[in-house]
């Protein structure tokens, strides 16, 4: 089993405190979980100042690997369309091993002692979108959010098929909405009962409790929280007023930055 993630964002500070937090919360984890080998950083291009951190550092379990864009694009359907799935979803689908994906924005807060446990139960297993207004509230369905993916079976993402599968079943995101579309057209579920939306947890609604364990808040779904996900305007640095709760300051971000001075 190895852990996985996409890094092509711009060579900024904040991208760069990112990518050593992401960095930091998946050591940690691997360090606590049993059968994690490897951690995977998939780019076209990493930074000079980032290569030269991972050269310090010396990890021999950290690989790079330099993917490629999926070579029978017949048009471009956008930048988001062209990186999200036939750059990530086409080399997700290269993986010959096990897999955990996560993305850049989203840490990793325990061991996955309890995902390990499970993970072979399926060939793919992930976690629906929690009920947000603004983002997810106004569909009447849930639909999955592929920011904590598992793979047990990397063959079921045959992408091919993947694409070139009708879309009957829409939702938004790109290779979120194909896959979606390919579980739905299959009838395949692809959510497991151990795996709740605290895999995945929406970094805005948040409650940290006195005992330091961290709960969701302010969303139907009651959960504590292992995955911490600033996806969309969500990022910290953003301070969004469309948002609802989008321009807070996050305690646990601002304590992680701090952190990785002393960690690395």
């Amino acid at each position: 089993m190895n852990l996985i993630t996409f890094f092509n964002y711009p060579d900024e500070d904040k991208y760069f405190y990112m990518f050593k937090i992401w960095l930091m919360q998946s050591i940690k984890c691997k360090n606590k979980t049993k059968n994690i080998k490897k951690i995977i950083i998939i780019t076209e291009k990493l930074s000079d100042r980032i290569l030269l951190f991972l050269k310090n550092i010396n990890l021999s379990f950290i690989t790079i690997i330099y993917g490629s864009y999926y070579p029978n694009i017949k048009k471009n359907m956008g930048e988001k369309w062209m990186h999200n799935v036939y750059f990530k979803f086409y080399n997700l689908s290269l993986q010959k091993e096990p897999y955990i994906f996560i993305d850049a924005d989203a840490f990793i807060m325990t061991d996955l002692n309890n995902i390990i446990n499970i993970y072979d139960s399926k060939p793919f297993i992930c976690v629906n979108h929690q009920t947000i207004k603004g983002h997810t509230a106004q569909f009447p369905f849930k639909f999955l959010n592929t920011g904590f993916t598992i793979v047990s079976d990397p063959s079921f993402f045959n992408f091919e098929k993947i694409i070139n599968t009708p879309i009957k079943f829409s939702c938004p995101g790109t290779d979120q909405m194909l896959v979606f579309n390919y579980c739905k057209t299959i009838n395949y579920d692809y959510t497991h009962p151990e795996v709740h939306w605290g895999y995945n947890s929406c970094s805005a609604f948040k409650k940290i409790l006195n005992d330091g364990s961290i709960i969701s808040d302010g969303i139907p779904e009651k959960h504590e929280i292992f995955v911490l996900h600033y996806w969309h305007h969500y990022k910290p640095w953003i301070k969004c007023k469309c948002c609802i709760r989008g321009d807070q300051d996050c305690e646990i971000y601002n304590k992680w930055l701090v952190e990785i001075n002393n960690y690395f």
